[in-house]
């Protein structure tokens, strides 16, 4: 897994995925209980052994979070000692929300693809943190004998795939983690050009996005992650393009690449001047 990017951390940053990410972590910690900016910023915003800092005298660490995405200190930067959420996430109210900032998902949506030793990198790092393996050759057709999948020799490789990926996603959190290995492994099939099993990933993947978007702590958030996600993990390499008539195309590029292909014959240039006589009226 690539290194994080922790040279921004605790002043403002113009990443807009550290920005999202910083905004999810506040929309989390806001969900535990309602304390209000000022509540958080006297309880946990100050250095160590420092008194807590009331009125006006307070940093306002975390209106900053939710107004202009600040990252939250981390303890790397030289004015402040403390990592705010490694703090906020001792506090028992507030356990567990460190892994909202910290999860590998973050890695997906940065401004350079990873490569594909680097996916193959990240995508067994999580696989080992969610319990789940990829059989070698060796270990492949035991474990599909021993499955227990009916017809487990009859159906295809991409069925076969399909079912196991139901079966260990059943049970699963749909969590950041979880979504950050869907994610990886439909970016590997994609540069392999395993475009089959990359549909498989990407209906997937879509599906529990969905369902983690659909959180009430998440909608203030939702249309920015889901922009994000659109643009730099599902279409990647194509970004800003992802528009109506973006890159040329009469409709976003997606939609125009679907269309059926068809000979330009008699038949379909009558088709052609019929339709044009119909825009100019």
């Amino acid at each position: 897994m690539r290194k994080q990017q922790g040279s921004t951390r605790g002043r403002p940053t113009t990443d807009p995925v550290e920005r999202l990410r910083a905004k999810l972590w506040y929309w989390a910690v806001k969900a535990r209980g309602g304390w209000s900016d000022y509540r958080l910023d006297v309880e946990f915003v100050r250095d160590e052994g420092e008194e807590k800092r009331a009125g006006s005298s307070r940093r306002r660490s975390f209106e900053r979070i939710r107004r202009e995405g600040r990252v939250p200190s981390l303890g790397t930067h030289r004015a402040r000692k403390y990592d705010l959420v490694a703090r906020v996430d001792a506090h028992p109210n507030f356990a567990g929300t460190a892994a909202i900032f910290r999860s590998p998902f973050w890695d997906l949506l940065t401004g350079n693809a990873m490569k594909l030793s680097e996916v193959n990198a990240f995508v067994c790092q999580c696989m080992s943190r969610q319990n789940i393996i990829r059989p070698t050759f060796e270990l492949n057709w035991p474990l599909i004998s021993e499955a227990e999948w009916e017809p487990a020799f009859v159906c295809t490789d991409d069925q076969r795939y399909k079912i196991a990926l139901t079966a260990v996603c059943q049970g699963k959190p749909i969590d950041l983690d979880f979504l950050g290995l869907i994610g990886g492994l439909f970016w590997e099939a994609y540069l392999v050009c395993e475009l089959d099993i990359a549909i498989i990933l990407r209906d997937k993947f879509s599906d529990l996005f969905e369902q983690f978007c659909n959180q009430g702590w998440l909608s203030k958030a939702k249309p920015e992650l889901l922009e994000f996600v659109e643009q730099r993990l599902l279409y990647r390499g194509i970004e800003s393009n992802l528009i109506w008539g973006g890159a040329g195309y009469d409709d976003f590029p997606n939609a125009v690449v679907s269309r059926p292909l068809f000979p330009l014959n008699e038949s379909t240039m009558r088709i052609i001047q019929r339709q044009l006589k119909c825009q100019e009226n």
